[in-house]
């Protein structure tokens, strides 16, 4: 199943891994390879063409990138809430 989100993601193919940026606080930001290539689509928001299309991923893949975005929110010292960690 393919979830389609509002989630900004470049340049990531299936099996791709970005390389690790270093922060000053320590904390690594691992985009996590994905399992499924990404399904790319003409779509609209609230009736309204979107510029570049849409892009569809694997559940599994989706919910890998929320985790670690929330991960690094708060250890760069986000508030839960303002992470929207659970």
């Amino acid at each position: 199943m393919l979830c389609a989100g509002a989630l900004v993601v470049t340049s990531l193919g299936c099996g791709y891994q970005l390389t690790r940026t270093p922060d000053p606080l320590g904390y690594q930001v691992v985009i996590p390879s994905l399992k499924a290539i990404p399904q790319q689509y003409d779509c609209e928001v609230k009736g309204e063409p979107v510029v570049n299309g849409c892009t569809a991923l694997a559940t599994q893949d989706f919910e890998a990138i929320v985790v670690e975005l929330k991960a690094a929110c708060i250890a760069l010292g986000g508030e839960r809430d303002d992470c929207w960690a659970d």
